[in-house]
């Protein structure tokens, strides 16, 4: 059992001392879990929180750098440079591919769009492959 011992509250975020450790929680976790001065928590319910809290910590750093198209090549070596779990990337890429939020094929086609009268095809489709568009879908386009 695990004692919630301090709660600061830092620009988007909660630093909350359980323990003897401070952990860096997401708003959406910190009210799901109705973390509170003196709340006890199971070491169950703290690995839970924390698995939680780090998926929606990648979500967050995910959703801001896809402002921008990417591919779902470079937004899992993103995830990967900043030491993003396995487990939690397979999670957002399948959420965003559901959601449309990357979708390689997309990109194929605006990419090929907005540089087809910068690059010839053969450069185009080095470019593309270069980013982790499958061969087979960079025929497609």
């Amino acid at each position: 059992m695990m004692e919630i011992k301090k709660i600061e509250k830092k620009s988007n975020r909660y630093h909350v001392l359980i323990g003897n450790e401070t952990y860096e929680i997401m708003p959406i976790v910190f009210i799901k879990y109705n973390l509170t001065l003196g709340k006890v928590l199971s070491l169950n319910e703290l690995r839970d929180l924390i698995n939680e809290n780090s998926y929606h910590y990648f979500d967050d750093l995910a959703l801001k750098k896809l402002k921008k198209m990417m591919t779902k090549k470079e937004l899992i070596s993103y995830l990967q440079s900043k030491n993003a779990p396995i487990n939690v990337i397979n999670q957002l890429i399948e959420n965003y591919e559901r959601m449309k939020f990357i979708d390689d094929y997309a990109y194929a086609k605006a990419f090929i769009s907005s540089n087809e009268t910068k690059y010839g095809k053969h450069v185009l489709k080095e470019k593309l492959i270069e980013r982790g568009i499958h061969e087979n879908l960079v025929e497609k386009t």
